[in-house]
């Protein structure tokens, strides 16, 4: 089967497409028929080696964390899923997965759960990872409430563009940052309000938030300790919680790293399948053309997800 993959943590160049033996399926595991897959930062950090002490990588190794399939045989131990069964998740070697960037991979059942029935299998790979962290982030972590404000750094990317749609669903009032073409899609997904982060500093309109969601890190989130109401709550998939500027403001502050639960992809799934969220795909590319894909999302100003076709009846 083919495969992309590294030999080594380098750039994306380095990314071969080669033929692999079929993974070897695991007892809590499946193996499913992949159809497509997306990118998401971790992906480009995971090639690099960037996050290879955090992530506890060590290539030789398949590519790729989000994973949209058919179930094709089922581990000793797994139950509550059937052959033919179509899910959405994880098969990222970090959850010990084979890598979803190949025609099939194996995952464990507790990364995955059956993907929304509304969209194609593409929209369902993009929504995974974004998805599962949008809904961790909102529901779980800050307990976003009706008519909260809530400000989202980088509304036009792939968390933010589903976690703008998630607030509003919730009833809160939102503010999202973007710039360029993001701003109208941004607006389009329900913001009430977008900053041109450009053009606009956020800080200075005297506005105050309930909550912050960051996704950009840097001095974007150091900065946004000062739009947060006293009690308000701030949670960075970025930064390092930052005790002093916590203590100063009189504020919550959370780090998150991801965690792809069934019950996270169900939420996601139900969203998707009651109209609450649509998944934005700016562009898709087969598998062949993952290096290009790479550079896209590396240099290039995506709104929301890059898609990667896969298997046969991807969309």
């Amino acid at each position: 089967m083919k495969a992309a993959r590294i030999a080594r943590f380098s750039p994306t160049e380095a990314i071969e497409i080669t033929d692999v033996a079929r993974p070897v399926l695991q007892a809590s595991h499946v193996l499913i028929e992949v159809r497509a897959s997306s990118i998401n930062p971790v992906d480009l950090a995971s090639c690099s080696g960037r996050m290879k002490d955090t992530l506890h990588l060590e290539p030789p190794m398949t590519l790729g964390f989000d994973v949209a399939g058919v179930v094709a045989e089922l581990g000793a131990d797994v139950r509550g899923l059937a052959i033919g069964d179509e899910v959405f998740g994880t098969a990222g070697v970090t959850v010990g997965g084979s890598g979803a960037w190949a025609e099939l991979a194996t995952a464990p059942t507790k990364t995955l759960a059956r993907r929304p029935r509304r969209v194609g299998f593409i929209e369902s790979a993009a929504a995974a990872l974004a998805g599962a962290s949008a809904v961790q982030a909102l529901d779980e972590i800050l307990r976003l409430q009706r008519d909260q404000r809530i400000l989202i750094h980088g509304g036009a990317g792939g968390i933010g563009s589903i976690a703008i749609q998630i607030a509003k669903h919730t009833g809160a009032h939102v503010t999202a940052t973007a710039s360029g073409a993001g701003i109208d899609l941004a607006l389009g997904l329900g913001a009430d309000r977008v900053i041109n982060y450009k053009a606009e500093d956020f800080i200075r309109d005297g506005r105050r938030y309930d909550a912050v969601l960051d996704t950009v890190g840097g001095d974007t989130y150091e900065r946004s300790f000062e739009v947060l109401v006293p009690g308000g709550a701030i949670v960075s998939l970025k930064h390092q919680i930052d005790l002093e500027l916590m203590r100063l403001h009189g504020v919550k502050a959370f780090f998150m790293l991801t965690r792809m639960t069934p019950a996270h992809l169900g939420s996601v799934a139900r969203l998707i399948d009651e109209h609450a969220v649509k998944i934005h795909v700016d562009r898709t590319f087969p598998l062949d053309r993952i290096r290009e894909a790479m550079r896209a999302k590396e240099h290039e100003h995506v709104l929301g997800k890059i898609g990667i076709e896969i298997g046969a009846q991807a969309r």
